[in-house]
């Protein structure tokens, strides 16, 4: 049964739990499944630097990447990593937009 190309996806989350290798494998599962033209909308942290947000929010950020990276090898990435992770994946992946929600 052929399939349409689809105009997005939406990861929400998925790319934190998993080591860099396996990002990169889920990324580039996502090329046959998308029109040229898709986006991709992924739902995740960007990894603040330090001392940029209040103390006790670094302090959240930082045990859920220490944890992440004990038990399930992932991690919560910094902004010229997303960056990284998609290059390696595939030129067609450009980072258009971060949003972050209010604090």
């Amino acid at each position: 049964m052929a399939f349409r190309p689809a105009a997005g996806d939406i990861l929400h989350v998925v790319l934190r739990g998993l080591g860099d290798e396996y990002d990169v494998q889920v990324l580039k599962a996502q090329l046959p499944a998308l029109q040229p033209s898709a986006k991709i909308l992924i739902q995740d942290v960007v990894m603040p630097k330090p001392n940029v947000i209040p103390l006790w929010r670094e302090i959240m950020a930082r045990s859920a990447d220490l944890a992440l990276e004990c038990f399930s090898n992932g991690r919560e990435r910094y902004l010229d990593e997303w960056n990284a992770l998609f290059a390696s994946a595939d030129e067609i992946f450009v980072l258009h937009r971060v949003k972050q929600p209010a604090i």
